[in-house]
């Protein structure tokens, strides 16, 4: 792991197992998490927002642990040591999950203080909580809720902090688009 990824999962450490870590996109979120689980070795359950994300979480994780991944979404209602599910379908079977996974690790966990989301939060009975984000504040403010839900921000690395050594240079420029009406008289339909 590079320097920044331990030094968010020795934060979450301290902060007894619990807390959300905020790195910019591509800077290996998933990694700490993977490291997480090895480091508890307690059965896990990975909730995310998306069936792509469940795949990508479920792909690595059968790749790091070489161990089958249960899925729960999208049709599959399979529960194992190792589970993914996505964010709708862990909130309406909170019921049949709650007290089978000492971690939860959180994926976009901006998400959680949402009205029906929060549940899952408050339902689950896992002791350990791993929040993972690129974007924690909200614009509706409810992202004070992750305190209670997960644990506090624990650490947070922003994107010019990775840049040009973790992450690649970029640059930041507007693209300007032609409207539909030059398109139109340019005799294409958009």
């Amino acid at each position: 792991m590079r320097n920044y990824q331990n030094q968010a999962l020795d934060a979450w450490v301290a902060n007894g197992d619990r807390g959300i870590i905020v790195l910019p996109t591509g800077s290996g979120k998933t990694l700490v998490g993977i490291k997480a689980i090895s480091l508890l070795n307690t059965p896990t359950i990975v909730i995310a927002p998306t069936f792509d994300l469940v795949d990508q979480w479920r792909t690595r994780l059968k790749k790091e642990f070489k161990t089958e991944v249960g899925v729960f979404g999208g049709g599959e209602r399979d529960i194992k040591a190792l589970t993914v599910s996505t964010y709708d379908s862990a909130y309406i079977h909170a019921d049949k999950l709650r007290n089978k996974f000492g971690l939860i690790i959180f994926d976009e966990v901006h998400r959680i203080p949402a009205a029906g989301y929060r549940n899952i939060a408050e339902m689950f009975a896992s002791p350990y909580r791993m929040g993972l984000t690129a974007t924690l504040e909200r614009e509706d403010g409810l992202h004070a809720e992750l305190n209670r839900l997960v644990g506090g921000k624990v650490l947070e690395k922003k994107v010019k902090e990775l840049t040009g050594t973790h992450l690649s240079a970029f640059r930041v420029g507007v693209i300007v688009a032609e409207s539909s009406k030059s398109m139109l008289k340019d005799g294409t339909d958009g």
